[in-house]
């Protein structure tokens, strides 16, 4: 519980000083997938620890991420992978979260970006940025879902390995 009340506290500041409009509907979208995000990277590490000597586990677990950065979206774009590697884009947690992050905050027909004045405004509209993201096919529950998917896993492994470590 105190993690997911420290997640509140930095989504609910990140939220708005990143100038993200105050509609509800966002705010919850965006306040959900970081919580989330939270749970995955508990239970994340409640499994690491479950399986892993601390020695291990130490440099294991932060190593096994780095994939799952690298195939989340942020580096290399689904369309840039060859064909062997785009299974792996179905495993990222991150990739699920940043999909649903852009459509939380930039879909369901987010006009106003808010350019700074006297600048010059790339993309106008929230159309425009998830265009330029390659998701403006993404669905933002299929992402939740996938991202739920993800921790169900993890929970249902971290109850093998505990009984396992019992007997």
């Amino acid at each position: 519980i105190p993690m997911m009340a420290g997640n509140c506290c930095f989504f609910a500041i990140g939220y708005f000083l990143t100038g993200q409009p105050a509609e509800l509907e966002r705010f919850l979208g965006y306040g959900l997938v970081v919580l989330l995000m939270g749970w995955f990277a508990q239970i994340y590490g409640i499994c690491s620890g479950c399986v892993f000597s601390i020695e291990i586990g130490t440099f294991l677990m932060p190593s096994s991420l780095l994939p799952m950065l690298l195939f989340g979206g942020f580096f290399i774009r689904f369309d840039e992978l060859s064909v062997a590697l785009k299974p792996l884009v179905y495993t990222s947690p991150f990739g699920y979260a940043f999909k649903a992050i852009g459509q939380a905050l930039y879909g369901n027909n987010r006009t106003d970006v808010g350019c700074s004045e006297g600048g010059e405004c790339f993309y106008t509209s929230g159309e425009d940025i998830l265009k330029m993201l390659d998701m403006e096919n993404v669905s933002y529950w299929n992402e939740v879902s996938g991202l739920g998917i993800i921790i169900v896993v993890l929970h249902v492994i971290l109850f093998i390995c505990l009984l396992i470590k019992v007997k």
